[in-house]
């Protein structure tokens, strides 16, 4: 699930798209969507510099960071997107959540997952999607029974999830 960033991208370009982060030429949304990650992290640094819909641009820096691996940034991004106005989503919290997870801040992950799971406008999509990342941040923990007892509840809720089996399969050897 960690790599199921499609459906988060496709919803976080489109807040961007309402947010009319844009300037001339292809809008950030553009830049972003083709893959164009420094191009929008540059635009996007204008924005703010002019004091245009910072928070989103923040969010929209942790996005492209976030495509290109790089995790501390991308976290940092995130974090000053919420000082700055945006509003803490689902999405915002299961981005920083995986940053935490990529940056072996195991305990902060799962408290992020938990976080944006109580958000209530969150996608289908995404509610499976941090469900699923909490089970790896308690593997990751090293608490496989508690990885166990929540992918157990995960399975009825989501049976043909196919990660889910697998990690089924493997926490079975813990």
């Amino acid at each position: 699930m960690l790599g199921n960033r499609k459906n988060i991208i496709i919803i976080l370009l489109m807040c961007l798209l309402l947010a009319g982060c844009q300037e001339k030429g292809p809008t950030v949304t553009e830049m972003l969507d083709s893959g164009d990650y420094e191009a929008a992290i540059i635009s996007m640094q204008k924005m703010i510099d002019k004091g245009e819909n910072i928070g989103e641009a923040y969010r929209g820096i942790g996005i492209a960071y976030w495509e290109l691996g790089e995790y501390q940034k991308a976290r940092a991004a995130f974090e000053h997107a919420l000082a700055n106005g945006a509003k803490e989503t689902g999405i915002i919290c299961n981005f920083i959540g995986v940053c935490d997870l990529q940056l072996g801040h195991i305990q902060s992950a799962g408290q992020w997952f938990e976080r944006g799971l109580a958000k209530e406008d969150n996608a289908p999509e995404l509610t499976q999607e941090m469900e699923f990342n909490q089970i790896v941040a308690l593997e990751k923990a090293g608490d496989f029974e508690g990885a166990k007892e929540k992918l157990a509840i995960y399975v009825v809720k989501y049976p043909d999830d196919a990660d889910a089996k697998k990690e089924a399969d493997f926490l079975e050897t813990r």
